[in-house]
């Protein structure tokens, strides 16, 4: 299962001059975490044992940051793609035709965005979790869980591959049309277009529980279990 190097938590922030991401993994303490300041630029604190703190020194300005399993990724502001830290699946190496792109997302695998919306993946496969449906998908934004991949498509139809053992690629048949998506380890979780909240996939700690008094909601995070 590789489950044991796959387990943490993680917590996302939202600063007033930027986007803060940050990855907390409990095994081997391990932490990292990322803000992009006002002027675009990338910077990390915490663990660094893979190297997953120390941003390229020419990385330049940043439009989009994420994180993974010991492991971050970025896209410069001319859409190049950016990966370092772990890379013993391959996930820190950009494909050479993958071209710009406009979103981003990681764990042991990374999925992207191009400027055209088509999705693309690399790194950790064992799970299909980068075997992109080869019917026609145009993605505004994506999704990365342990060990499967969710996808926005710019229509608002939610999809999802890879693991799927807890039903967490079982997009709902009444979803409808959504805003934002979001992955957890074995979860995934949507806003519909009327700012609903939909969860689906393991629910062992309740995570799929949404409260019945959230109300409508704008973003959405999920955490590693």
């Amino acid at each position: 299962m590789a489950q044991s190097k796959h387990t943490g938590r993680t917590y996302a922030l939202l600063a007033p001059t930027g986007v803060v991401a940050a990855f907390l993994a409990t095994a081997g303490a391990v932490g990292v975490a990322q803000n992009t300041h006002a002027d675009g630029l990338v910077r990390c604190w915490g663990g660094t044992t893979n190297g997953e703190s120390n941003p390229p020194a020419d990385l330049g300005v940043c439009t989009n940051i994420d994180t993974g399993f010991n492991l971050s990724v970025a896209i410069q502001s001319d859409g190049r793609v950016r990966c370092w830290g772990l890379n013993h699946y391959g996930q820190c190496n950009v494909p050479v035709d993958l071209g710009a792109c406009t979103a981003v997302a990681a764990w042991s695998h990374v999925v992207a965005v191009q400027s055209g919306g088509t999705v693309r993946c690399w790194g950790w496969n064992d799970y299909g979790q980068c075997n992109v449906p080869s019917d026609p998908m145009h993605a505004s934004s994506v999704a990365a869980g342990v060990r499967h991949s969710v996808a926005l498509q710019v229509d608002g139809i939610v999809r999802c591959w890879g693991d799927n053992v807890y039903g967490q690629c079982y997009v709902p048949a009444d979803l409808g049309t959504c805003s934002a998506i979001g992955a957890g380890s074995y979860h995934s979780l949507a806003i519909r277009n009327n700012g609903t909240v939909r969860c689906w996939g393991l629910n062992q700690y309740g995570q799929c529980n949404v409260p019945g008094d959230l109300g409508p909601c704008s973003k959405v995070a999920a955490s590693v279990i």
